[in-house]
């Protein structure tokens, strides 16, 4: 029966990814995977779908891998639909410096800056520090997003003129903005910082049309390694005594598999069997707190600390388990909403990859496409709320920084008419 349910989840899982990536580029292009679209596939694929068939076949999850497998369906609908309706997708292709505010973006990344120095100072710096798991607890809140989302792309945007440019100083400033931020995001502990900063990089640097030969990709890989797995070491260093290499090396795999590729279909899981079954539906109360207020009753723990609770129940109290926009809608209102968000999602994946394709590619513009992309991405764990306001912040980014924005956003009703045959 395991076994049935796991090829029933595999299939759902593939057929919705496999229209989604069919739908997701432009035409001649079916391989090429850095259109949006593809991007938020690849990235679900690893994030959630592997995971969700692995539980589904062991035995460990059912209803959870079910809606995750419904849910890529849901995402291959949407990016049909979008393109149905408003056309091909298109790849973004060539860069130019554009018409940048230069001393704003100085002055956003000082205000990123002081926002680090200020939590750095409440609560130190977790990989300075005996425990970076204990002490990186306080680091989150309005200071953390307001430097996430004001020093990384100042980096981007200095790898984007040393593309126009192809001066060797500049591509050494460039190197050393993304090498600082990368630092800085390691220093509190984060892993999926430091690579959504490369994973956005990356974008660029191939939008811009330059290549990447196999020396490069071997290079990204590797980065993207070590600080995975040393900042997975750095986090457990307290608690850590392994016997020796091979049993080092099992609790790194164990530990990487656990955390990436199996927690997010957990998490899931635990959200549909909760949710009704345990407890009513939060109607929208995740979205907007106060309604709890108004029905009269007292206001529960986050649903993200709730979940943390119900998934490591021998843990301290503190931890935050993200049910990403597809749990927290199933919450909220059930499976037809959760599936009514995903469809959105691809169609929206599938809108931004066509307008992000025609608009001038200066170097801000293509910065701000990477932080949208990389939005869509990191929705497998954020909040519907952490994703608008992520996509707002990105968006008023580019207002301050870019001289031209202003009049690109204003033709975004009128959608772009690609040339016949994409990008």
């Amino acid at each position: 029966m395991n076994l049935v349910l796991g090829l029933i989840v595999a299939v759902l899982v593939g057929a919705g990814a496999t229209l989604a990536w069919m739908a997701g580029g432009p035409p001649g292009r079916r391989w090429v995977p850095w259109t949006p679209v593809r991007i938020l596939v690849l990235g679900y694929l690893v994030l959630d779908g592997l995971g969700a068939v692995a539980l589904a076949t062991s035995g460990e999850g059912s209803n959870g891998p079910l809606l995750i497998g419904t849910a890529f369906v849901a995402i291959g609908i949407g990016a049909w639909l979008m393109r149905r309706l408003a056309g091909p997708p298109g790849i973004p292709h060539g860069i130019t410096t554009g018409n940048v505010r230069v001393w704003v973006v100085a002055v956003l990344v000082g205000v990123g800056i002081a926002m680090y120095a200020w939590l750095a100072a409440d609560h130190g710096v977790p990989l300075l520090g005996a425990n970076a798991q204990a002490a990186r607890l306080g680091w989150g809140g309005v200071r953390l997003d307001l430097f996430r989302w004001l020093v990384p792309p100042a980096a981007l945007l200095c790898l984007g003129f040393a593309l126009v440019t192809r001066r060797h100083d500049m591509a050494i400033i460039a190197a050393a903005a993304l090498a600082a931020v990368a630092a800085l995001e390691v220093a509190f502990a984060s892993r999926a910082l430091p690579l959504e900063l490369g994973l956005a990089a990356l974008l660029v640097v191939l939008w811009a049309g330059r290549r990447v030969d196999r020396r490069g990709w071997i290079l990204t890989v590797a980065a993207a390694g070590l600080v995975f797995f040393g900042v997975l070491f750095a986090r457990v260093a307290p608690g850590g005594s392994f016997s020796g290499p091979l049993d080092t090396v099992a609790f790194a795999v164990n530990r990487a598999v656990d955390r990436v590729m199996l927690i997010q279909p957990r998490t899931i899981e635990v959200v549909v069997d909760v949710y009704p079954a345990e407890a009513p539906y939060i109607t929208g109360a995740s979205y907007v707190r106060w309604l709890y207020y108004l029905r009269g009753v007292e206001a529960p723990p986050p649903l993200g600390s709730e979940l943390f609770r119900r998934l490591f129940p021998d843990e301290p109290p503190g931890g935050f388990a993200s049910p990403g926009l597809l749990g927290e809608a199933y919450a909220n209102f059930g499976p037809v909403w959760a599936l009514l968000l995903m469809i959105g999602l691809g169609a929206l994946a599938a809108w931004t990859s066509r307008w992000f394709a025609h608009v001038p590619p200066d170097a801000a513009t293509l910065t701000f496409a990477s932080l949208v992309v990389v939005a869509l991405l990191r929705t497998y764990a954020t909040s519907l709320n952490g994703f608008l306001l992520t996509i707002g912040a990105a968006i008023g980014w580019w207002l301050l920084v870019d001289r031209n924005a202003g009049r690109l956003l204003a033709g975004m009703r009128s959608g772009p008419q690609l040339p016949s045959g994409g990008r």
